[in-house]
């Protein structure tokens, strides 16, 4: 990982925080093809800022950041038609960016 641009290791083990009887995970939750990597790339990724509570309602450019080593930056879609945005996302895939999504809640 990357800490302000500087690669850094981060050691994780594998004790997961649960908190129920079947298992759930606490924060992320493991995808329906039941791939782990995401939940311990959570955990590495809270380890490095500190714990779960400095990521929880964070953006996934900043996780994105401290994975690639690389300036990230983000996109509102608030005032955006869906074709300009359409415009956009095919410019960045040509152009070979890392994208991510997310939704707010309000």
């Amino acid at each position: 990982m990357y800490n302000l641009g500087v690669p850094i290791q981060v050691v994780i083990d594998d004790y997961l925080p649960i908190y129920t009887a079947w298992g759930d995970n606490y924060f992320m939750w493991m995808n329906s093809q039941k791939e782990l990597w995401p939940i311990f790339a959570e955990k590495a990724f809270a380890k490095l800022m500190g714990n779960y509570a400095s990521i929880e309602g964070g953006f996934p450019t900043d996780s994105g950041s401290a994975w690639v080593g690389t300036p990230s930056s983000w996109y509102s879609t608030s005032s955006k038609t869906a074709d300009a945005i359409w415009t956009d996302v095919k410019g960045w895939d040509t152009a070979g960016d890392i994208m991510s999504a997310c939704t707010s809640t309000s």
